[in-house]
């Protein structure tokens, strides 16, 4: 416990017990949400995610796991909110940046040179492939 009787790993202002924090986090997204679409679908408002019922379990496992009252989860909740707020970025960055390599995978097998595509010819008598 620190002088503000907040156990120690969720002391914010350390900068180890802080990136602890993040992983404890972390993990529990990880484990909330099945693949990162579903947590690029919240809708990042503090009024909106605070309500989601997933968002909700984390928040009371965080207060179980550490056994917090009310007013020691709310001190470390807003940290920890931006946490899981990063990792939605994140999370829809990556997804960004898959789908745009998709794209140009896609786009560049389109653009194969013609020794390289079959095409079939129909004919009204025969069919042959080139």
């Amino acid at each position: 416990m620190n002088r503000k009787n907040i156990p120690v790993i969720l002391d914010v202002q350390g900068a180890d017990e802080s990136s602890s924090n993040q992983r404890s986090l972390s993990s529990a997204v990880d484990r909330v949400f099945i693949d990162n679409d579903e947590l690029i679908t919240l809708d990042p408002r503090k009024e909106s995610i605070d309500k989601d019922p997933r968002i909700k379990a984390i928040k009371d496992g965080v207060q179980d796991m550490y056994r917090l009252n009310h007013s020691e989860l709310e001190a470390v909740w807003p940290t920890l909110h931006d946490c899981l707020l990063l990792k939605r970025r994140n999370a829809k960055k990556k997804v960004a940046k898959m789908r745009q390599s998709d794209i140009q995978d896609n786009s560049s097998n389109n653009n194969l040179p013609a020794s390289q595509s079959t095409s079939i010819k129909i004919s009204t008598n025969e069919q042959s492939k080139t």
